[in-house]
Parts: C-alpha cells; sequence; structure tokens
C-alpha cells in the first residue's frame, strides 16, 4: 500500500491561495460592516465573504490532511 501526497511547491502554493480567498472574504465582511446599508448588493456581498472564508479554510485543511492511499 502506498500513501502520495502532493509536492511541497504545490502546498506552498495552495496554502497561499487560500490565504488570499480567506483574506478577500475578510475584506468583503469589514466593507459590509463599514457600510451599513440595509440592501441586496450589501446582502450577497456578505453571504459571498463568508464562502469564501470558509472555502479557504477547506482549502487549507485538505492541503493539510490530504494524502491518496493506494493499494490492494
Amino acid at each position: 500500500m502506498k500513501a502520495y501526497s502532493l509536492a511541497s511547491g504545490w502546498k506552498i502554493f495552495i496554502y497561499l491561495f487560500g490565504i488570499l480567498i480567506m483574506g478577500g472574504g475578510a475584506a468583503g465582511f469589514v466593507y459590509v460592516f463599514s457600510e451599513g446599508n440595509d440592501s441586496t448588493a450589501i446582502t450577497l456581498v456578505s453571504i459571498f465573504s463568508g464562502l469564501a472564508v470558509v472555502a479557504g479554510v477547506w482549502i487549507i485543511l485538505e492541503t493539510y490532511v490530504g494524502k491518496v492511499i493506494h493499494g490492494r
């Protein structure tokens, strides 16, 4: 049975990409709370910002624990 993992370069790239996605989501939250406007666009921005933060966390966790196990 063999266990395969990502190469170190790919892991670094994916970690940075996940951090950028989380940073964009956090920036969206800051924008929503600083604006203080009740409109449909602000609601959609807050929803997409939350999804971006969750996606960034998921990407980082999957990269950290992700392995492919091949065997019989």
